[in-house]
């Protein structure tokens, strides 16, 4: 933690302003390193310096706050998809280093919901539920409420003989690698195509649980606006 520490006072000395007008505070920029396990300072500098580089150092700027400094970058979202993708380098996993093995690999994909996502889930965001017949994707959607997953395709999996994970889009094959860590997924389309994704998972059971629960709240909070309607209505009647 000291090594991360000692990378926000790389950002200290870069510049300083009086106004507020990023989106990012430096904590949560660090934070983005470290819940992907990246601490050593020897992994995090050469990200930093080459996304910095590669949008100017001169538009970034870092601000003092009461809340602590904040990230003002003219080119923000391109510096957070440059950091992103970087980091997506350094986990994505690698056949015999950090890669899960098949027993433990299928026991992952059966008992829960997989999330996948090319940016860190700020944007675009699939989920994989997989059964021992086949797979279900589902994509995010806003509805009446806010952004909620739909169901969008099926199809199938399998394992080759050789002990890979084989899944099928749209009636192509793919391999799929997960990390150790089970932080990233790379899936290979072709020999000249492999795409790299951040991944995040849920129990099945606890998701079904939770979604539950959410309908029940969603339910009761519109029961109760309906009595609050209702009597609203008949006092103005009764004036």
């Amino acid at each position: 933690m000291r090594k991360v520490l000692s990378l926000l006072l790389f950002f200290l000395i870069l510049s300083n302003s009086t106004s507020v007008s990023a989106k990012i505070s430096k904590k949560d920029y660090i934070a983005i390193f470290t819940k992907h396990n990246i601490t050593e300072r020897i992994k995090i500098q050469p990200v930093v310096n080459a996304c910095i580089d590669k949008f100017g150092k001169e538009n970034l700027k870092i601000i003092k706050t009461n809340n602590g400094d904040v990230l003002d970058h003219k080119n923000e979202e391109e510096f957070l998809d440059c950091t992103y993708s970087k980091i997506l380098k350094i986990i994505r996993p690698i056949t015999g280093i950090n890669s899960v093995p098949k027993k433990k690999l299928e026991e992952f994909l059966l008992n829960n919901e997989i999330k996948i996502s090319p940016l860190g889930f700020r944007h675009s965001e699939q989920k994989f539920v997989f059964e021992e017949n086949g797979y279900t994707l589902f994509r995010k959607e806003r509805d009446g409420v806010g952004r909620e997953y739909r169901a969008v395709k099926t199809d199938g999996w399998r394992w080759s003989k050789t002990g890979q994970l084989r899944v099928f889009i749209d009636g192509k094959k793919t391999t799929w690698k997960v990390s150790k860590d089970y932080l990233a997924l790379s899936i290979k389309f072709s020999s000249e195509k492999t795409e790299n994704y951040f991944l995040k998972f849920e129990d099945k059971k606890i998701a079904k649980q939770r979604r539950e629960n959410e309908r029940k709240r969603i339910a009761e909070e519109k029961r109760i606006a309906e009595e609050k309607r209702i009597a609203e209505e008949k006092r103005i009647a009764e004036e």
